[in-house]
């Protein structure tokens, strides 16, 4: 949500890029990478589970863009580029996440008996819309405590330079604490094709 938020002023401000050049050639093909991105994260969580393959696209993005974003030089839509393309391919790993999901139905489960996949859907959904609406009211105070005026056709060179920390290690950094926090979540693959042979004996004998 801050991303979103912040997106355009870095791209129009800090980069010195226009409406269209943003668009067509930094996040169409942005979006275009996500989708082509899928077939790999599928094939990959299959032969190497789903944890550690989500942990490295998560902290990898996290990396990228924290990195990348302060240091891209303004007026020049290929470096932008150069960065959506694997922004993109790492951005993918987020269907990981939601697959993850349903492994932790698997395992509640077993544990007390009841399917309740709605419940635990129902509590993921609500908690990303939440965490976006928060996200966007800390992105509107954020650009606020750098000095930035969308009122004004132009920023000072030091409020552009904020805005990159923003879009760059300030949304970078809640991509690295998540993959931190992440790194301890217990489900392995090997622990749920566990869980699924026990659940399927269990059925089996009703």
């Amino acid at each position: 949500a801050i991303n979103a938020a912040a997106a355009f002023y870095y791209y129009e401000f800090t980069l010195e890029l226009s409406m269209q050049a943003t668009v067509g050639g930094v996040l169409l093909p942005f979006v275009c990478c996500i989708l082509a991105s899928v077939p790999f994260w599928v094939g990959i969580s299959r032969r190497y589970g789903k944890k550690w393959p989500a942990f490295w696209g998560l902290a990898g993005l996290g990396l990228l863009v924290s990195v990348a974003y302060p240091l891209l030089p303004p007026g020049n839509v290929v470096f932008p580029l150069l960065v959506a393309i694997p922004g993109g391919l790492a951005v993918g790993a987020i269907i990981l996440f939601e697959s993850l999901v349903a492994d932790v139905v698997d395992h509640d489960e077993l544990k007390t008996g009841q399917k309740r996949e709605g419940l635990y859907f129902g509590f993921w959904k609500m908690g990303t819309k939440i965490s976006r609406a928060g996200g966007i009211v800390l992105a509107g105070a954020a650009l606020e405590m750098i000095g930035f005026d969308p009122s004004t056709a132009t920023q000072e060179a030091e409020t552009a330079f904020r805005l990159a920390l923003l879009f760059g290690p300030g949304v970078g950094g809640f991509f690295l604490l998540g993959a931190i926090v992440f790194a301890f979540f217990p489900l392995t693959d090997t622990r749920h094709r566990r869980v699924q042979e026990l659940l399927q004996r269990r059925r089996s004998r009703h």
